[in-house]
């Protein structure tokens, strides 16, 4: 990641945002003004992420999803692009198979 600029104008889209490496990837990033974009099943760790990114100066999306599910997973680009107005990206870090979706929506 050191070679990625993260700065207010990158989003980030993290599978697994409720514990391990998702919540600590989701924490680094919000530290640098990412908005994250969190799909995790747990919704109480998906609650906490969510905090813990807002705290870090981050903006947060909590998408409850489980990436098991082919719909779940479909629909989670959707949720992104309706939060269109905080989510205006200028690049663009993908951690899951959300990535081709989303990208293709926004143009990446």
């Amino acid at each position: 990641m050191s070679n990625m600029h993260v700065g207010k104008d990158t989003v980030v889209v993290g599978t697994g945002a409720s514990g391990g490496v998702g919540r600590a990837t989701a924490r680094l990033l919000a530290g640098r003004g990412a908005k994250v974009a969190l799909l995790a099943r747990g919704a109480d760790g998906l609650a906490a992420a969510t905090r813990e990114v807002e705290e870090r100066g981050g903006h947060a999306l909590a998408i409850p999803t489980d990436v098991s599910d082919a719909g779940q997973v479909s629909a989670a680009p959707d949720a992104v692009e309706r939060e269109s107005v905080p989510f205006q990206c200028a690049s663009l870090a993908m951690t899951s198979s959300v990535a081709h979706g989303l990208s293709h929506r926004l143009g990446s």
